[in-house]
């Protein structure tokens, strides 16, 4: 700005004079022939010439002057008013020759206190052989403009705060300098490291659940995160399984892909599905398993990526299969039991009959209550052994 009002003035004075040469000279030539007056009129119009190019260069540098002023006390506020620390220290000593209220604040440092201190003197010993380091990089580079960090910087207490620094350079009253402004990421930082402890804690918890839990964004090439029991539950590396979203599909068997397909029909259309099929792991087993996959969405209701849980349930289908086998057994068993029984049954209500109703038999009573007592004890085994059955089958069931 300085460069400009200095052509502007240079300019505007070499017109004016140009001009006054020219045009006095003729009119001074016009109307004054005699040697004597003419040289007199010369040397009123070389008088009137400084006069009236004193006022004008007065006016002119005046109000540059005003602009400059002006122009010092915007950047000044900006610089005063500014809600970031900012501080500038010379390239010569590093000592601080000018610092803002946000500075001084942050510092805990009075006006007075913090001008004149060097810089390294709001860093801990153990940084300050990396700031000198790193000054000595960016004069080599030639580097204008530089951010940097986290750096460790301290208060006038003594306390810790962990520090972005952006610099420039900048002239300060003519000496070389550099703007710098100051940004504490300490609580930041802080709020980091607490949700990577608490994602190194979940991370743990999840690999110890034994169900895959697995998560993909739409539109990416590979699995946003699935958990270790995937590659137990698949019998392959879990790299394999993260670096290819569609390969637990390669595992399905081919009896099940109908109902894998219509599984993911119904996810599609209403954004939940549970789906029950078999795969072949590399080992050759066969597994059951249960996947449960559902949609999460932006606030616009848009789906954006897709979530899902999947359980090993071949113990399960395998307990299943167990029961109907013994259900059926013990159907089989109840009506081969139930024609055992019923002869020694119709036996004894047989003999009974002919006890109430004739007279004259054709067996002694102690030949009679033998062969009933005899139909009783063939009853209580048949008794016994459907008992024995299902006390048998019933701890199988169980």
């Amino acid at each position: 700005m300085m460069n400009n009002s200095a052509v502007r003035i240079t300019i505007i004075f070499g017109v004016i004079g140009l001009s006054w040469i020219f045009f006095s000279d003729m009119i001074v030539g016009m109307f004054y022939t005699d040697i004597e007056k003419s040289q007199m009129a010369q040397t009123i119009k070389g008088m009137a010439y400084v006069t009236v190019t004193s006022f004008i260069l007065y006016f002119l540098i005046n109000n540059s002057q005003k602009k400059l002023s002006s122009s010092i006390d915007h950047y000044r506020n900006l610089f005063q008013n500014n809600p970031n620390p900012m501080y500038i220290y010379s390239l010569q000593n590093l000592r601080v020759l000018e610092v803002n209220e946000a500075a001084l604040r942050k510092y805990g440092f009075t006006r007075d206190e913090f001008i004149g201190i060097s810089i390294k003197d709001i860093r801990p010993s153990s940084e300050r052989k990396k700031l000198i380091e790193n000054i000595a990089e960016s004069k080599a580079l030639n580097q204008s403009f530089e951010t940097s960090g986290p750096w460790v910087h301290i208060d006038k207490n003594g306390k810790e705060m962990l520090v972005i620094i952006s610099s420039t350079l900048a002239g300060f009253y003519g000496k070389q300098g550099r703007l710098v402004m100051v940004r504490d990421v300490t609580e930041e930082n802080q709020s980091k490291e607490k949700l990577k402890e608490s994602e190194t804690r979940m991370e743990e918890v999840l690999n110890t659940v034994t169900d895959v839990i697995w998560s993909n964004d739409f539109g990416k090439a590979k699995v946003a995160y699935v958990n270790q029991a995937a590659a137990k539950l698949y019998e392959v590396p879990l790299e394999d399984i993260a670096n290819n979203p569609d390969h637990w599909k390669d595992f399905v068997i081919e009896e099940d892909q109908e109902i894998l397909n219509k599984g993911i029909e119904t996810f599609q259309q209403q954004g939940f599905a549970e789906i029950e099929y078999r795969i072949k792991t590399g080992e050759e087993k066969v597994k059951w398993l249960n996947n449960r996959c559902w949609f999460t969405r932006n606030e616009a209701g848009l789906p954006v990526s897709l979530r899902g849980v999947i359980r090993d349930i071949t113990i399960r289908k395998k307990e299943q299969e167990e029961r109907k086998k013994l259900i059926k057994q013990l159907t089989d068993f109840s009506f081969a039991t139930a024609h055992s029984v019923r002869r020694p049954l119709s036996n004894i209500l047989g003999m009974g009959e002919v006890m109430r109703h004739k007279k004259e038999r054709a067996l002694s009573v102690d030949e009679e209550m033998e062969l009933m007592l005899t139909s009783v004890k063939e009853l209580d085994q048949e008794l016994h052994n459907m008992m024995e059955m299902i006390k048998s089958k019933g701890d199988r069931l169980s």
